[in-house]
């Protein structure tokens, strides 16, 4: 199982690069994909993405998180990905020494990929 972050292509104001962000323990993220998974999706061997968009609250929680694309649709990655927003907790501190800004939105990409699959 892999799941992949990507940045988003273009940022607005008020939105932070995904690139930037440190995670605190991403291996609870992959250890848990399964269980977010989409079950039908899953037993058919279906791989997929989902686009979301988040706000940062205090202590790199994320809130306010919605889909906004999936591939392929109606499949239940962007679901998914939605419910997976309580594994991602941001430090407080961006890869480039800025603090992470709270308030601020963040767009990212995860990719839903099955063992012996390739990525969408």
């Amino acid at each position: 199982m892999i799941i992949s972050l990507v940045s988003a292509a273009a940022l607005a104001a008020g939105y932070v690069d995904p690139a930037q962000v440190v995670w605190a323990r991403p291996e609870k993220i992959v250890r848990r994909v399964l269980q977010y998974y989409p079950r039908d999706a899953q037993r058919r061997g279906v791989t997929g993405s989902a686009t979301i968009d988040c706000r940062i609250a205090e202590g790199g929680v994320l809130e306010d998180c919605r889909a906004v694309s999936e591939t392929p649709a109606g499949e239940g990655f962007g679901d998914a990905a939605v419910r997976m927003r309580e594994l991602f907790n941001a430090r407080p501190v961006l890869k480039n020494g800025d603090p992470l800004p709270v308030g601020a939105r963040l767009v990212f990409t995860i990719r839903f990929v099955l063992p012996g699959r390739a990525a969408p």
